[in-house]
């Protein structure tokens, strides 16, 4: 169990860090301009009595879930985790440097599935880079199509 311990707190590759920091600034701009956004669309005098629209709400909220992932995103890009994918194993390559690769095709208990499936599964960083990343993008869509159906946006 120490071996476990000792090599799943090992730091990550150096190009998994650059990508990380890379992308912590990319994502920091586009908070910054999705809240300045929202600032401006909260500002405005939407048509129809009844305030602002759903979207514009939903522009903060998922800016904050999106930025309450970035921990997560960098625990996963600094850190061995265990995922295979994430961490950069290849299974012919690294075999020989102490990753155990369970060959048996039988799966004996549900511990083992789960093992295997969190081994095998999409690299975690990147993966939560890409739904943080999606959780900026998809308000912004909504809310330039809700300036577009009430003209405060062309269509062009």
């Amino acid at each position: 169990m120490v071996g476990i311990i000792t090599r799943s707190s090992n730091l990550n590759s150096f190009s998994s860090i650059c990508y990380c920091f890379i992308a912590l600034g990319i994502h920091a701009y586009s908070s910054y301009k999705a809240v300045k956004r929202y600032n401006e669309a909260d500002s405005k005098a939407w048509p129809g009595g009844r305030g602002t629209p759903s979207e514009v709400p939903l522009m903060l909220g998922s800016t904050v879930v999106s930025l309450l992932m970035l921990p997560f995103f960098c625990i996963t890009c600094f850190i061995k985790v265990g995922n295979y994918a994430n961490d950069g194993v290849k299974l012919g390559r690294d075999h020989a440097l102490g990753y155990s690769v369970v060959t048996s095709e039988e799966v004996a208990t549900t511990n083992e599935a789960v093992r295997r499936l969190w081994r095998h599964f999409c690299p975690l960083s990147q993966t939560v880079h890409l739904i943080a990343a999606f959780l900026l993008l998809l308000p912004e869509t909504l809310l330039t199509s809700v300036e577009v159906k009430f003209g405060y946006r062309s269509t062009g």
